[in-house]
């Protein structure tokens, strides 16, 4: 390749510099927004886990106390085969 005297050389080589800075760029936008994508789904998907963790233990709350009868034998004495039955629902839940 000869050089041109007229400076086409020079003002390839500034347009592909610019070029690969814009390139650059927005690789790095991109890759910015990519993070920030992930970093809401794993904020979301943490929000969400708390939320099921919260939700079971407000239900295993309301089974021991429904069950809690069971722990008395006075319970055992007077319960029906339907109640035991009943309780033995709940605690398979």
């Amino acid at each position: 390749m000869s050089t041109q005297p007229d400076g086409v050389n020079d003002l390839l080589s500034r347009d592909l510099q610019a070029a690969m800075a814009v390139a650059g760029r927005w690789g790095e936008m991109m890759a910015r927004q990519r993070a920030e994508r992930l970093r809401q789904r794993v904020m979301e998907q943490q929000h969400r886990r708390r939320e099921l963790e919260d939700r079971f233990e407000a239900e295993r709350a309301v089974m021991r106390t429904e069950l809690a009868p069971v722990d008395q034998d006075l319970f055992w004495k007077t319960a029906k085969v339907a109640d035991i039955a009943g309780h033995y629902g709940l605690a398979r839940q």
